[in-house]
């Protein structure tokens, strides 16, 4: 399978081929692309370690410096737990990172957040913006970026 489970689970408008689907939704770059646009007080956290949020990767894993959303909130893993959470349970929270972004949605999803999604390469969305003509539009949504592409 092309791009795996997780790109077939957030390329589906109804997954229900799947048992025990997980509280927070899959995003791809499309749908990122739709709730970015759509939701102006959408809540995103951006949970990749510190170099790669800001661009301090070096070396042959370089490739990883790639900017990260407008308005995202840099959260890691060691700060989850104390992390001051939106006040309202049915904010739209986009979250996205590495592993550990699975973790997250799947935290703030068992604390009752209705509108968790995961989107679950941030590559994809970046790689979509500059080479995809209809998804050019998440260009305006990325931001230090400099030179990276």
């Amino acid at each position: 399978m092309l791009g795996g489970i997780n790109d077939f689970i957030a390329s589906q408008e109804d997954i229900s081929v799947i048992e025990n689907k997980t509280a927070y939704t899959l995003v791809d770059a499309a749908k990122t692309l739709a709730l970015l646009k759509n939701n102006k007080n959408i809540i995103i956290y951006d949970t990749r370690a510190n170099d790669n949020f800001n661009n301090k990767v070096t070396g042959r894993m370089s490739f990883m410096n790639l900017g990260h959303i407008k308005n995202a909130v840099h959260v890691e893993e060691a700060a989850f737990q104390s992390n001051a959470l939106p006040a309202n349970k049915n904010a739209v929270i986009l979250i996205y990172g590495n592993q550990e972004s699975l973790k997250y949605a799947a935290q703030l999803s068992s604390q009752g957040y209705k509108h968790v999604y995961l989107l679950t390469s941030l590559y994809d969305f970046v790689w979509s913006g500059f080479n995809v003509e209809a998804d050019k539009e998440d260009r305006q949504f990325l931001v230090d970026h400099e030179g990276l592409y």
